[in-house]
């Protein structure tokens, strides 16, 4: 499920590396990538809320559980740092409609 998007004007090649550090500042379990999309893995315990550009040239924030706190994190300190769209109800990615 998607929660929020990242707005920005800078393509995502060029944003990456922006997301990714405020990310590591306070997050420890980070992986991260830049291949053909951007994507950044945080991981905590059995929790994981995935940033990425799969579906969309701006950067998602995604979460399988709704009510993870996790989720809350990231989004809370993305908001502190990064113009954020927050969704008030979380869109579906496609492969969730079946």
């Amino acid at each position: 499920m998607i929660f929020a998007e990242i707005v920005t004007d800078q393509h995502y090649n060029d944003f990456f590396q922006v997301v990714d550090e405020i990310i590591r500042e306070k997050f420890e379990d980070v992986e991260s990538g830049l291949q053909s999309d951007g994507w950044i893995w945080v991981k905590e315990s059995d929790d994981k809320v995935v940033i990425d550009t799969f579906s969309s040239m701006l950067f998602e924030v995604k979460c399988s559980n709704r009510n993870s706190q996790l989720l809350s994190s990231v989004i809370g300190l993305l908001k502190e740092k990064l113009e954020l769209n927050i969704f008030s109800k979380p869109v579906l990615e496609e492969h969730e409609y079946f």
